[in-house]
């Protein structure tokens, strides 16, 4: 979908990358049977306790990288995909289609920076998700809220079991 053909023009990007192939594998798992994404990234939540055993999948922040060793860490692909999947229960899932169809196309065969990403999203939901970003990409720690209210009450509304709930 998006690795070869829309790649981060800096190494602190990488996430835009890996982070998608890690949402997009969890997708397509979804649609082959097995947990719904939403499902499947709640599961990794709850298995990385903020400290200790497990929390080094909050740091460091995937889009505040400091260090060549950690360009393919966990961060990077794992909590890059959990970006993806609260940033859909936050934005719906129509906004989200669009954001993914709407960043492919505008920036295939080209080079994108995070700060490009977050635009796109702003604009095509609407909502200021400076915030969000912040909390789920650039700060190295567990974000809090994954679960609760503010971002499921964005979640599919229909009674419709979809690969996504």
């Amino acid at each position: 979908m998006v690795g070869d053909s829309v790649t981060p023009k800096d190494w602190g990007d990488i996430w835009l990358n890996e982070g998608f192939a890690s949402y997009a594998e969890a997708n397509w798992a979804a649609e082959h049977g097995g947990p719904t994404t939403w499902q499947a990234f709640q599961a990794v939540y709850a298995a990385h306790p903020a400290e200790g055993k497990g929390s080094e999948l909050w740091s460091p922040a995937p889009a505040a990288l400091t260090d060549p060793a950690d360009l393919f860490s966990d961060p990077v692909y794992t909590r890059g995909g959990l970006t993806l999947e609260a940033l859909r229960h936050r934005i719906g899932d129509a906004a989200m289609r669009r954001l993914l169809r709407t960043w492919t196309r505008e920036h295939a065969n080209g080079g994108v920076r995070t700060q490009r990403f977050v635009a796109l999203a702003e604009r095509v939901s609407g909502q200021d998700l400076d915030g969000f970003f912040e909390t789920w990409l650039f700060v190295a720690e567990k974000p809090g809220g994954y679960a609760d209210a503010r971002v499921a009450a964005v979640a599919p509304a229909s009674g419709a079991r979809s690969r996504h709930e």
